[in-house]
């Protein structure tokens, strides 16, 4: 996981990913980059061992760069996941992340409260509600990474 070594936020998030792997016995090796160079520069000279996955949660400085990350991936064969569907349509083999169809409408839903007069302080915070798994089917094809079928069923889409 790369993540931006200047951002309390980044640091937080690669926090909660390596606890969620110690959890369920995944390594997770973190790669702390202050710039985009540095970024280019690690992911150029990176090489994982077998069965290694990039996997990349919201992050400005890593995000910024990620059509580099998902040439270098395809170069080095290496499967990526991100955070949402529209990373797994440009590159990433698989994201997993909030429908943001879905929050919009609960946002018109809450919309239409405030419009027939409830007060917005007496709304209750919501969170995303539904998540999709995106699967880039051409995308593993091409790094030769097999997504089993049992996985390509239960995804809400896939990039074929």
């Amino acid at each position: 996981m790369f993540f931006d070594a200047n951002s309390n936020f980044s640091r937080d998030n690669f926090a909660s990913v390596e606890a969620a792997g110690k959890k369920m016995a995944i390594p997770v090796v973190g790669h702390g980059v202050k710039s985009t160079d540095e970024l280019k520069t690690t992911l150029s000279n990176l090489n994982p061992p077998a069965g290694a996955a990039i996997f990349q949660v919201t992050d400005d400085l890593i995000e910024s760069e990620a059509d580099f990350i998902f040439t270098i991936s395809r170069q080095k064969k290496i499967p990526t996941m991100f955070n949402e569907e529209s990373w797994a349509i440009n590159g990433a083999t698989a994201a997993y992340g909030p429908n943001y169809f879905e929050m919009g409408r609960r946002a018109g839903v809450l919309l239409d409260l405030i419009v027939k007069g409830k007060a917005p302080a007496t709304l209750p915070v919501e969170r995303a509600g539904k998540f999709d798994l995106t699967l880039n089917y051409r995308g593993a094809k091409f790094i030769g990474f097999e997504l089993p079928p049992a996985l390509l069923k239960r995804a809400d889409k896939v990039i074929r």
